[in-house]
C-alpha cells in the first residue's frame, strides 16, 4: 500500500513538473500555433479566384523582414463583380489586415471586427494588382511574430 502511495506521489509531482515547465516555456517564449500561417480563402462571385499566398514569417521575428511582391496573372472581372477575401477559419486570427493596392498605392488597415473584406470591382479595373497583408502580434505588444501575403489581380474585359 506504501509502494503504491509513493508511486502516485511521485507521479503527480511529475505531472505537475512537466505542467510547470511548459507554463513557464510559453510565459517567456509565447508562440503561435502551427508551423506556418493558415491561408486563407479569396473567392470571385463565391468561386474560387486565382491568386498566390505565402505563409512569409511565422514564429520569429518578423519586424526586419522585407517581401517583395511577386508577379502574378490578371483574373478578368466585370463591373459590379465581387471579391472576397475570408480568414473566418483562422485558429491564430491575424491582429491586423492591411489590403493594398500595389499599383495606385492606396492602402486601407482593417481592424478585426470583420473576418472577411468585400471588394467591389469599379467600372475600370485596367489592370490592378492587390496584396492583403495578415499580421500577428504577440499579446498586446508590438512583436510582430508571424505575417503572410495574400497576392492576387484584376481587369475589366
Amino acid at each position: 500500500m506504501k509502494k503504491i502511495f509513493l508511486v502516485l506521489i511521485l507521479i503527480i509531482v511529475l505531472v505537475g513538473s512537466l505542467i510547470l515547465v511548459n507554463l513557464i516555456r510559453n510565459t517567456f517564449n509565447p508562440q503561435l500555433d502551427g508551423k506556418s500561417a493558415p491561408s486563407p480563402t479569396i473567392t470571385l462571385n463565391g468561386n474560387s479566384m486565382e491568386h498566390t499566398y505565402e505563409s512569409f514569417c511565422w514564429n520569429k521575428d518578423c519586424s526586419q523582414m522585407k517581401h517583395n511582391p511577386p508577379s502574378i496573372s490578371l483574373t478578368k472581372v466585370n463591373q459590379g463583380d465581387t471579391i472576397e477575401i475570408l480568414w473566418n477559419k483562422f485558429k491564430n486570427k491575424p491582429n491586423r489586415v492591411i489590403l493594398h493596392n500595389i499599383t495606385t498605392g492606396e492602402t486601407i488597415a482593417y481592424h478585426l471586427d470583420n473576418d472577411n473584406i468585400e471588394i467591389d470591382v469599379p467600372e475600370q479595373a485596367n489592370p490592378f494588382q492587390y496584396e492583403v497583408i495578415f499580421q500577428w502580434y504577440l499579446g498586446k505588444s508590438n512583436d510582430l511574430r508571424g505575417e503572410s501575403y495574400l497576392n492576387f489581380g484584376v481587369k475589366t474585359h
